[in-house]
């Protein structure tokens, strides 16, 4: 498992990236992806359901334009989009 630096995905994302479109709780849940949860501990640190979970996991897949049949893995796509737009692009 990856540990990202919690000041990393803490810090403010660029205007200009699609990440800025995801609501709080989206960006919540990406950024305890981008730390290495799965999705039953997600759902235990926001005490929500892996069904919720699952549901916003794909609300970001939908509101990022990311395919969830292509050769990239969403989860994968969406956690480098995430980590692009703190780095500032």
């Amino acid at each position: 498992m990856t540990v990202l630096d919690p000041q990393l995905v803490g810090t403010p994302i660029s205007n200009r990236s699609p990440i800025k479109q995801l609501t709080p709780r989206q960006l919540e849940v990406l950024a305890l992806i981008a730390q290495g949860y799965s999705n039953a501990a997600v759902g235990l640190e926001l005490n929500l359901s892996v069904k919720t979970v699952e549901n916003v996991i794909n609300a970001v897949y939908q509101t990022l334009s990311i395919p969830t049949q292509d050769k990239v893995h969403p989860r994968v796509k969406a956690v480098l989009m995430y980590l692009e737009a703190l780095r500032g692009g």
